[in-house]
């Protein structure tokens, strides 16, 4: 019986369910050693053992499971305070609030609290959001004037004379 009938061009190999069957078959039934499964249908030892670890003698135990996570993520909001934030985002768009007086709202109320930044992330994904943006800072936009020759003094932007005093 020969599962592999050509290797790879790649250094991959599918493993199938039928694969994974003969396999643990092979170590339970005849005994095969670890290295030999490994060497002679391509797979990794962490897979093998693996798979021995599920496999009960029914191919149903060596199916692909599912990849969903057992419990909710540890950082997403609870139902009612996305809530409150969407009820304080809607209430924002007539009243002109900030992000941060949404979030100072939601945490005065009473068994409700949310971090800044969950709070921020949670009106990001809300349509019609829009971010405080500051003034963008002025840039020079010309080139500055640099000493042609060694001992010469810098220019003074705009053709101004140097103070004569230093600022301090």
């Amino acid at each position: 019986m020969n599962i592999i009938s050509e290797k790879a061009a790649r250094n991959y190999l599918p493993l199938d369910l039928e694969t994974r069957l003969h396999c643990c078959r092979r170590r339970k039934e005849s005994g095969w050693p670890i290295r030999k499964i490994c060497s002679y249908y391509h797979v990794r030892r962490p897979s093998l053992f693996r798979w021995l670890r599920r496999y009960d003698g029914t191919p149903g135990s060596l199916e692909d499971g599912s990849h969903r996570p057992h419990s909710r993520c540890p950082f997403a909001l609870p139902r009612e305070v996305d809530r409150k934030i969407r009820c304080l985002f809607n209430k924002s768009r007539e009243n002109g609030m900030s992000s941060v007086e949404i979030w100072v709202k939601l945490n005065s109320m009473a068994g409700l609290s949310a971090s800044y930044s969950s709070v921020l992330r949670r009106l990001r994904s809300f349509e019609g959001y829009e971010p405080y943006r500051t003034n963008p800072k002025k840039k020079h936009g010309g080139f500055y004037d640099t000493p042609k020759e060694v001992g010469e003094k810098w220019p003074f932007p705009n053709g101004s004379p140097r103070p004569r005093h230093r600022l301090r």
